[in-house]
């Protein structure tokens, strides 16, 4: 076998490396015996087999559960429909949390066509005072850049690079930008390894990928120089180290991320994914990262939504039906406020799956926080046509 197939054919573990570099103990990004490259975070849900439909809450708190989603549909105000909206029957569902994830999901943040104005126009240094600005009001404005990238870069976007190129010259001193052309890097790198196992991917492939990372690693060094407690560079290392198989920059990045931070939720989001056993984790690392969020939540009850991530992709309930068919582990994964993707994918699995009510509520959940998803609202109207109340 060609050596560089060998080297990612086995990643290295690296789950009792990220502890040793963090005196908290906080999860591993990696584990040793996957031949399954992590997915890329945006990964789309694979459908699931339609099966019987089975009565996960009972008919009197699925009409009452309806009625009161109809009653908040009609709230104008996003924050308000949002705070107001009924949580899953029988969840107990952080008020803390909630709270802070309607904030995170409604923020405003600059769109691609504001982007684009901007860079183009010469007025790149807006961009950064923008940033600047919301990072300043952390209340109203969580975690405002990350969302800023997952939002409008959540895949590789190779159009705009030369804009971002344009943004670093036109703002020599912009960690915003230099870290963003990192995390586009790094999506593009991505994008060019492919979703396939080692075995079955060209070594064009790699190289393609190889230099892509060695980009993006450059630009998120950057970033880092220029404002060591901007967050979003120390989760784009920790995805690094999964892609190239480099334990120890995703260690690096999983340590610094929780302990020279403003916020840690995008650390904890990456290390949420990279702790599940099908991909590089284990008990130990996610109980032992679920004990750090336990330790933070109170000072960033964002980070409420990281248990239900964990709990999700351990029950691999976010792309197909759960294993042993017992669709109630949907009310233990989501007994805690639920990230708006987490929500979109279960919800998904249950409506491909034939779970129409179970459905019907947790993709109502996900409109909740993103009410302007045209997939998630058509989604929802087909699981509602499905539905039956007894």
């Amino acid at each position: 076998m060609n050596l560089k197939r060998i080297r990612y054919a086995a990643l290295v573990a690296v789950g009792m490396l990220v502890f040793s570099f963090c005196p908290a103990a906080v999860a591993g990004a990696l584990q040793s015996g996957s031949t399954t490259p992590a997915p890329s975070p945006l990964a789309a849900p694979v459908q699931a087999a339609s099966e019987q439909e089975v009565a996960v809450f009972s008919a009197d708190d699925m009409k009452a559960f309806v009625n009161a989603a109809l009653k908040a549909d009609k709230i104008r105000d996003p924050m308000k429909r949002c705070l107001n909206f009924p949580d899953p029957p029988g969840s107990h569902w952080s008020r803390d949390g909630l709270a802070a994830s309607c904030r995170y999901n409604l923020q405003e943040t600059i769109s691609l066509a504001e982007f684009d104005r901007l860079i183009g126009s010469g007025h790149a240094k807006d961009l950064d005072k923008r940033f600047s600005s919301w990072d300043a009001d952390s209340k109203r404005h969580p975690n405002a850049f990350y969302r800023f990238l997952v939002v409008r870069f959540g895949k590789a976007a190779p159009d705009r690079q030369p804009l971002i190129e344009s943004w670093k010259q036109q703002s020599p001193r912009s960690a915003y930008a230099y870290a963003l052309s990192g995390w586009n890097y790094m999506n593009i790198g991505w994008s060019a390894r492919g979703g396939k196992p080692a075995a079955e991917t060209a070594d064009s492939s790699f190289d393609a990928m190889e230099t892509e990372i060695e980009r993006s690693r450059g630009d998120i060094e950057m970033a880092i120089r220029l404002d060591p407690h901007l967050s979003a560079p120390y989760a784009v290392m920790i995805d690094i180290g999964t892609l190239v198989s480099d334990p120890a920059y995703a260690a690096e990045g999983a340590e610094k991320g929780v302990t020279a931070t403003r916020n840690r939720y995008p650390t904890f989001v990456q290390l949420a994914r990279y702790t599940a056993s099908r991909w590089h984790g284990d008990a130990r690392s996610q109980q032992q990262l679920l004990a750090r969020v336990n330790e933070s939540i109170h000072d960033e009850p964002l980070l409420h939504v990281i248990r239900a991530t964990v709990l999700c992709f351990e029950a691999e309930i976010d792309h197909q039906a759960p294993s042993d068919h017992q669709w109630s582990v949907y009310r233990t994964v989501l007994d805690d406020v639920a990230s708006f993707s987490v929500l979109q994918r279960v919800g998904e699995t249950a409506l491909d799956s034939g779970q129409y009510a179970l459905a019907y509520v947790y993709l109502s959940e996900a409109a909740r926080f993103n009410p302007a998803d045209q997939d998630v609202i058509d989604e929802r109207a087909r699981a509602a046509s499905q539905m039956t109340l007894h």
